[in-house]
C-alpha cells in the first residue's frame, strides 16, 4: 500500500545570522525554496511548513563599563536560538516570499 503525504515540515538550521556575502539566511533559504523546491513540487500542491533556526543570531548590544570594548550581549555570553517561520502553505498555490 502506498500513501501519499499531505505535506512536509522542514527545519533549516544556521549557525550564524548571515550567509556568505552578508545576506540574511531567511532571504537565502526563501530564494532557494522558490528556485529549487517550488519548480519540483508546484504541480502537486504539497503542503509545506518551513522554519529556520538561527543558533547564534545577532543581538542588540548595550554599553557597559567592562568587557570587550565596552559591548556585551544583552542575553549574556551563551548562544541563543531564534526561530523564523519561512513558509506555511501549499507549494504551487501560495507564493514563497522573503521575510
Amino acid at each position: 500500500m502506498t500513501v501519499e503525504p499531505n505535506g512536509f515540515s522542514v527545519t533549516f538550521v544556521a549557525i550564524d545570522a548571515t550567509a556568505g556575502g552578508g545576506r540574511r539566511w531567511p532571504d537565502v533559504v526563501a530564494d532557494r525554496l522558490r528556485e529549487r523546491v517550488e519548480p519540483i513540487l508546484a504541480g502537486h500542491h504539497v503542503a509545506l511548513d518551513a522554519e529556520l533556526v538561527v543558533v547564534d543570531h545577532e543581538e542588540q548590544v548595550q554599553l557597559e563599563g567592562h568587557g570587550y570594548l565596552g559591548y556585551e550581549r544583552i542575553g549574556g555570553p551563551q548562544s541563543s536560538v531564534h526561530r523564523v517561520r519561512l513558509y506555511r502553505g501549499r507549494i504551487g498555490r501560495d507564493p514563497i516570499v522573503s521575510s
